[in-house]
């Protein structure tokens, strides 16, 4: 505090000051402190809290008070203390949903969301001059759970799961941060209201998504007023509404924004060293280039954690939609124990393409896809997965197994795609959304699609067998069927190899990611 004054009186102002006093104030609700005679309620016990302090983004100042978390005893193993994060899955579903039933979508921030909930612990501090000239001394009990708490996440979780329930929302078996209740349209079409939760971030899926937060979690909450309204800035993306060339409205994700300030934050950083990123780069990762067998020299502690956090920038924004990075950027993150200088060239090259190639959005269409229902004669296969014409999820890892053939591999990786499918499909149906008929799969490998539509086939090996046997059990139930489909046409490829620059490669992409190849995408 004492340096904080002083850097208002040599700068002129009290914009610290200022900060400290809002502070003070939002935090207040927190504590209940005692008089000096008062006595300590049994079971307490001290702990103690420090100020945080920092420049935001807009300049303005903040101050933070904070428990000292790191120093109280934690939770047991088997215990949860974190805030609830809904799934990014569960968010392309409810938005897919929205458009698809006409619904209005609206998000809201919640005020000093902890400050909000009951703290579960029984402590207590001694005030400090930072609680005004008459507390000082005092001891006040904190009565509200805080930042840097143990468990204040775990206390906001309860609080709100508690709100949730009188609110007449239940908790969806399949994501618990997705909340659900029945509900009327005007016209008497019964429909599920959504409320989803992330930490202090709620998306509403309703026929008036204000009203619902508003009457409904601004009733137990105080919601950031600024906040309430269309979703523009969602989990670090840009949200919005379009229209789609067949005429149907859908949502649309763009982790634009967020892919150029981590180009410039790149730029800013090589422009230090005397360097800048390669100028072409029409492709994430050089095509012939094979992160096993480099030899160039290993990085030093520096960079090597320079890398890391370049790896975890880049699985975000493929976490954002960037679907077309994922097999490179899974790739190179294999290196992270030992990175080398070659490696790090590749991840410059990756940010070269991203600031080329920045303008795209995924957006969720709702519409039916077309289907040849003769390709599909309940035959059983990769890991893009569709609801309607929504990209849900996707998925690049490298199996777990080692097989001697692409049959056994291809095999493997079409029973790995079965269950997340089946699980897909029980999720939706816990999410109140009815799934009628077989799901549909395609698949480039002509034996796996034979052996898996014969009752009778011979598996020598046990792993296959097994993965036939799941395969097969599903298919036999018609809860999936599958077509082959030329490797030329499967997007999936995208997730198996690095493809060169080309129009099979930009083909796929548009497929994935809306006008990303326009003229004007480079420039916007």
């Amino acid at each position: 505090m004492k340096h904080a004054y002083e850097l208002d009186e040599a700068n002129g102002n009290t914009l610290w000051r200022d900060a400290l006093k809002l502070e003070m104030h939002n935090v207040g609700v927190a504590f209940r402190v005692l008089d000096k005679e008062d006595p300590l309620p049994v079971g307490y016990k001290p702990v103690t809290g420090h100020l945080v302090w920092d420049v935001k983004m807009d300049f303005t100042r903040k101050a933070r008070w904070v428990l000292d978390g790191h120093l109280t005893a934690g939770a047991t193993i088997n215990e949860s203390t974190f805030a609830g994060v809904v799934s990014r899955e569960s968010v392309r579903i409810a938005l897919t949903y929205a458009a698809l039933n006409g619904l209005d979508v609206c998000a809201a921030d919640i005020r000093n969301a902890y400050l909000q909930a009951p703290s579960s612990q029984k402590d207590y501090i001694t005030c400090g001059p930072e609680f005004g000239i008459e507390n000082v001394g005092k001891r006040a009990l904190i009565v509200r759970a805080l930042y840097s708490g143990k468990f204040a996440g775990r206390d906001f979780r309860n609080h709100l799961r508690s709100c949730m329930r009188h609110l007449g929302f239940e908790s969806c078996l399949a994501d618990p941060d997705v909340w659900m209740r029945p509900a009327l349209k005007a016209d008497g079409t019964q429909y599920w209201e959504y409320l989803l939760l992330y930490t202090d971030d709620v998306l509403a899926v309703s026929t008036d998504g204000e009203r619902l937060l508003r009457s409904g979690v601004g009733k137990y909450f105080e919601l950031k007023e600024s906040s309430i309204g269309p979703p523009d800035q969602y989990l670090g993306g840009h949200l919005r509404k379009v229209v789609m060339d067949n005429g149907h409205e859908a949502w649309a994700f763009s982790s634009s924004k967020y892919v150029r300030e981590a180009v410039k934050n790149v730029e800013r950083h090589l422009e230090r060293l005397g360097g800048k990123l390669p100028t072409k780069a029409e492709t994430p990762m050089q095509t012939s280039y094979r992160p096993e067998l480099d030899t160039t020299p290993e990085l030093n502690d520096t960079d090597s954690a320079y890398y890391q956090s370049l790896i975890g920038v880049l699985r975000w924004i493929v976490e954002l939609g960037r679907v077309d990075l994922c097999l490179e950027v899974s790739m190179m993150s294999s290196h992270l124990a030992l990175p080398r200088e070659g490696h790090l060239a590749q991840l410059y090259h990756m940010f070269a393409h991203l600031k080329k190639y920045h303008n795209t959005e995924m957006a969720f269409d709702p519409s039916e896809p077309v289907i040849d229902e003769h390709l599909f004669q309940k035959k059983d296969w990769t890991y893009f997965v569709w609801i309607n014409s929504a990209l849900i999820t996707w998925h690049s890892k490298k199996q777990i197994s080692v097989e001697s053939s692409s049959f056994g591999s291809e095999f493997i990786a079409m029973k790995q795609c079965c269950e997340y499918l089946r699980g897909l499909r029980h999720k939706l149906r816990m999410m109140g959304i009815p799934v009628n008929g077989a799901s549909y799969i395609h698949g480039d490998n002509n034996s796996v699609l034979y052996n898996s539509s014969i009752p009778d086939s011979t598996l020598k090996k046990k792993s296959q067998s097994i993965a036939y046997h799941f395969v097969r059990e599903g298919s036999a139930r018609d809860e999936w069927r599958m077509a082959y489909i030329n490797t030329h046409d499967n997007e999936s490829d995208l997730l198996t190899k690095c493809l060169p620059s080309g129009e099979k490669r930009k083909g796929f992409v548009r497929k994935l990611l809306h006008h990303i190849y326009s003229p004007a995408a480079g420039a916007a």
